[in-house]
């Protein structure tokens, strides 16, 4: 006989889920948190960053996703790629309208 989820572990599935099906770092994406962590990894995450909420999964999500496009940024070594910089400025310029549309 399979054991009930805790309710624990449905409150983390809801964080990730929450991750999943936002329209910026989510699903279909090409984000971090769906090209690099698994739902498994994503909730290891989360408890190591001790994120309790949907709404603090999301911008954690928001805030690491924002850290890892930067960190490409800067490794170009100073080159002036066009397609980085823009890809960076796309980026903040649909934080920022996410960002305001979610107060």
């Amino acid at each position: 006989m399979k054991k009930r989820p805790s309710r624990k572990r449905k409150i983390m599935d809801a964080r990730v889920s929450a991750i999943r099906k936002n329209t910026i770092v989510g699903k279909k994406t090409a984000s971090v948190m769906t090209e690099r962590y698994s739902d498994d990894e994503l909730l290891e995450k989360l408890e190591a960053y001790n994120v309790l909420t949907t709404r603090e999964a999301v911008e954690w999500a928001l805030n690491v996703e924002s850290l890892f496009r930067e960190e490409n940024l800067n490794c170009r070594g100073g080159l002036a790629d066009f397609a980085e910089l823009k890809s960076y400025r796309d980026w903040n310029k649909r934080l920022k309208t996410y960002r305001q549309r979610a107060k």
